[in-house]
């Protein structure tokens, strides 16, 4: 059994069996999200392009997703839109985060169907905190968290 810290008390019996697919291709930032969301006790996988993240919602069942706009094969809103068109956008809630936080990108992702946005650099609380609230976890207003909220 893994210890619980102060970082990830309030989250530990929440989040047994919640699986996040983390997409990025930058593999410092993906292993950076990945050790905070392990952290807090989400079950968390990486993936580096947005075919491969396509390829991994259509067979897996994610609780949840963190994406990235600028992707190599396809951008983080192509990625947005294949999710429209197959009605994979209610069933895998997805967290934008990007190192572009032009509003012009934050009303695109909501309205392509991103349920948040966070730029980059990004702290490790507010990450949790809101990727805890994108699953539904009733304890993720527990993690306190600075930030707005779209």
């Amino acid at each position: 059994m893994r210890p619980t810290t102060a970082r990830n008390k309030h989250l530990d019996k929440n989040v047994s069996q919640k699986h996040i697919l983390v997409v990025d291709d930058d593999a410092i930032i993906a292993e950076l999200v990945k050790l905070s969301l392990d952290q807090a006790g989400f079950q968390t996988y990486i993936v580096r392009s947005g075919r491969a993240a396509l390829g991994c919602i259509y067979n897996t069942p994610f609780s949840g997703m963190v994406l990235d706009i600028g992707l190599p094969d396809m951008d983080g809103f192509s990625v947005l839109i294949e999710m429209a068109k197959n009605n994979y956008y209610t069933k895998i809630p997805t967290l934008i985060l990007s190192g572009n936080y032009a509003s012009k990108n934050v009303k695109r992702a909501i309205q392509l169907g991103a349920k948040d946005y966070i730029a980059k650099p990004f702290n490790d609380k507010q990450l949790i905190s809101r990727v805890a609230r994108l699953v539904h976890m009733p304890n993720g207003a527990k993690i306190d968290d600075d930030s707005t909220y779209i």
